[in-house]
C-alpha cells in the first residue's frame, strides 16, 4: 500500500523517526504474516512546485501522511510550512485516506485548521510518544486493509486537454502548448468557449476533464470560461498545470496554488516543459533508498536542481571561486540596500567596528530568513562540485557551506568591503568559512600560510564566519557546539559565528586549501 508522505525536508531527525517508526510496523507486520506493508513514497526534494503532479498521486496512492513540524517567525511565533498546509488541503479535498502527525504546539495554536483525528508528538523529543505514533500507524494499516482505501483514479494515459478562452493571444500560445504535447506523445484535445454556461452545461467536458491524464489551462485577460472550468476540474483534483497572463509576469515558478504567470510565449513553453517533466516523474520510496532511516530522510531531502555550466566549480581551483561571487544579483542587491538604509549608507565610518557592524547586519539579513543548511548536490562529474547563486540559495530556502560563503562573499563585496573566502580541509572533511579583511589592512602579495591566517584572524585584520551560522542545522556543521545550534533556534548568533570559524581554523589535523581575496583577484583579472 503506497501512501504519499507529506513532510519538511530541512527537519531530517524527524523524519528519520516517522520514517523508522514505518519501518517496524512493516517488519513487524511481515514477521506475523500480516498484510500488506505500508511503502512510504515522497517527492525528491527538487527546485520546482508542481502541483499537478501532488494532483495526480492524490488519487493514485492509497493514503496520505503528514508530518507537520513547527517553524519559527522573525518574531520567534510558532507556524507550520505553507506548503505542507496546501497539500494537506488537497488531501482533504480529495477524502483521500489520512494520518496526521503534527507537532504539538502546531496543533494547540491551530486546532481549528486540523481535523480531529491528527496525532500530536513532541518537536524536542517525538520518541516520548512512540507507543501513541505506533498505535496510530497501525490503526491506519487496518483501515486501509479494511477497504478504507479507494481504487486508483481511472483515466485515459496520455490523454491531455488544453482550455483556453476566446482570446488570440492565449489561443497562439495554446498552439504551441499544444504541439509540445504532441511531440511528447499526447493525443491532445483544445477546448475554447464563452460565457458560464458553456462550462456549467456541458457535461461531457466535465466527464472528458475526468478521463485525461492531464490538463493544461490557460488563462487569459479578466474572468473567462476556462477559469470556470478550472474551478471545477480544482473541485474534483484532476491533475491541472495552470498559467495566466500577465503583462507584469517575472519568469518566477508558480505561487502555493500552482499558477504561473506568463507574458510570452517562448517564457510560458519554458515553465510548461519544466511542469510537464515533473508532473511526469516518479516518486522516491524512502524505505527503499537505504537501509539507515536517517540517509533515506536525508537523501529525499537532497534538492535536485537545474544546475548549469555557470553553477560548476572545479575545487582545484581556488581563484576560479570567485566567479561564484555574484554582488551584482537582485537578491544581494535587494538585502545590501536594506541594510545601508538601516546604517545611513556606507560612505562613512570606515573603520574595523563600522565593518563588523556591517557584516553583522548583513548576517542577520539572511539569518532572519530561516534557510537551513544542505548537504552538497550530487553531480554527475566528481571533479566538479555544484554551487548555487544567491538568488538560487533563496529560491531554495538552503545552500551548503560553499554556497552560503559565496552568498555572503557577495554581501560584503556589494556593501564595499574587501570579501574573503578560506577553504580548509583533510583528507575526509572539507569546510568554507566567510569574512572580509579589516578596511585598514594592506593587500596581501601572497595567499596567506594558515599560520598567518591564524595570527591575521587574532589581530583582526581579517573576519571570519561560520557562515551556515545564518541558517538552521540540527547538527553543528563544523566548529560550534550543539548547545549553541540549540540556543540559537538552530542557528548561531553572529559572534558564536565568529569563534566557530576560529575554532575551525584552531584545528591541528586541517590544511589550507583556497584563501580567496576576492577584491585582490578581481583586480589582478581586470574586473
Amino acid at each position: 500500500m503506497q501512501l504519499y508522505f507529506s513532510h519538511s525536508y530541512r527537519d531530517v531527525s524527524i523524519n528519520t523517526y516517522f520514517i523508522e517508526q514505518f519501518r517496524n510496523i512493516n517488519t513487524a507486520g511481515e514477521a506475523a504474516g500480516r498484510g500488506e506493508a505500508l511503502n512510504l513514497c515522497a517527492d525528491q526534494k527538487s527546485d520546482t512546485w508542481c502541483v499537478a503532479k501532488l494532483e495526480r498521486y492524490l488519487f493514485q496512492l492509497s493514503g496520505f501522511v503528514s508530518v507537520i513540524p513547527r517553524r519559527l517567525t522573525e518574531s520567534q511565533r510558532v507556524v507550520y510550512s505553507e506548503y505542507i498546509a496546501y497539500e494537506l488541503t488537497l488531501a482533504r479535498r480529495a477524502r483521500t485516506p489520512r494520518l496526521l502527525f503534527v507537532d504539538d504546539q502546531v496543533l494547540r495554536d491551530n486546532r481549528d485548521r486540523f481535523p480531529e483525528d491528527a496525532v500530536p508528538f513532541l518537536y524536542e523529543q517525538p520518541e516520548s510518544e512512540a507507543s501513541a505514533h505506533e498505535d496510530a500507524i497501525r490503526r491506519f494499516k487496518r483501515m486501509l486493509q479494511a477497504g478504507a482505501g479507494r481504487p486508483p483514479r481511472a483515466y485515459r494515459p496520455r490523454q491531455a486537454i488544453v482550455v483556453v478562452p476566446e482570446q488570440e493571444r492565449v489561443e497562439r500560445a495554446a498552439k504551441e502548448v499544444e504541439g509540445l504535447l504532441r511531440s511528447e506523445s499526447y493525443n491532445v484535445s483544445v477546448v475554447k468557449g464563452r460565457g458560464a454556461a458553456a462550462a456549467f452545461d456541458n457535461i461531457r467536458l466535465l466527464e472528458a476533464l475526468l478521463d485525461a491524464e492531464l490538463c493544461v489551462f490557460l488563462l487569459g485577460e479578466g474572468l473567462s470560461f476556462a477559469n470556470l472550468v478550472l474551478a471545477m476540474a480544482h473541485a474534483q483534483c484532476i491533475p491541472s498545470i495552470r498559467f495566466q497572463y500577465d503583462p507584469r509576469a517575472d519568469g518566477k515558478g508558480p505561487d502555493l496554488s500552482g499558477l504561473l504567470r506568463w507574458k510570452s510565449t517562448s517564457g510560458l513553453i519554458e515553465q510548461f516543459k519544466v511542469q510537464l517533466h515533473y508532473f511526469r516523474r516518479s516518486y522516491v520510496l524512502p524505505l527503499e533508498r537505504s537501509s539507515s532511516a536517517s540517509e533515506a530522510a536525508r537523501a529525499t531531502a537532497t534538492t535536485e536542481w537545474h544546475a548549469t555550466g555557470r553553477n560548476a566549480w572545479d575545487p582545484r581551483d581556488g581563484p576560479a571561486l570567485v566567479a561564484h561571487v555574484r554582488p551584482d544579483e537582485p537578491f544581494v542587491a535587494d538585502r545590501v540596500s536594506a541594510v545601508s538604509t538601516d546604517i545611513g549608507g556606507f560612505a562613512a565610518g570606515r573603520d574595523r567596528s563600522f565593518a563588523n557592524d556591517v557584516c553583522r547586519r548583513l548576517y542577520e539579513e539572511i539569518r532572519r530568513r530561516r534557510y537551513y543548511y544542505e548537504l552538497e548536490p550530487r553531480s554527475m562529474l566528481s571533479e566538479v562540485q555544484m554551487i548555487r547563486t544567491p538568488n538560487d540559495v533563496d529560491a531554495h530556502r538552503c545552500g551548503t557551506c560553499l554556497d552560503l560563503a559565496c552568498l555572503f562573499a557577495s554581501l560584503v563585496e556589494a556593501a564595499h568591503l574587501r570579501a574573503l573566502i578560506v577553504i580548509v580541509g583533510n583528507g575526509d572533511f572539507a569546510h568554507a568559512l566567510a569574512g572580509y579583511f579589516a578596511p585598514d589592512e594592506v593587500s596581501w602579495d601572497r595567499p596567506p600560510l594558515l599560520g598567518e591566517l591564524r595570527a591575521a584572524v587574532h589581530r583582526q585584520d581579517a573576519v571570519l564566519f561560520e557562515a551556515t551560522g545564518a541558517v538552521e542545522a540540527e547538527k553543528p556543521v563544523a566548529g560550534e557546539t550543539e548547545q549553541e545550534r540549540r540556543a540559537g533556534a538552530k542557528t548561531l548568533d553572529f559572534t558564536i559565528a565568529k569563534e566557530a570559524a576560529e575554532r575551525v581554523l584552531a584545528r591541528g589535523d586541517i590544511e589550507m586549501r583556497h584563501v580567496i581575496d576576492v577584491g585582490a583577484l578581481r583586480q589582478r583579472r581586470g574586473g
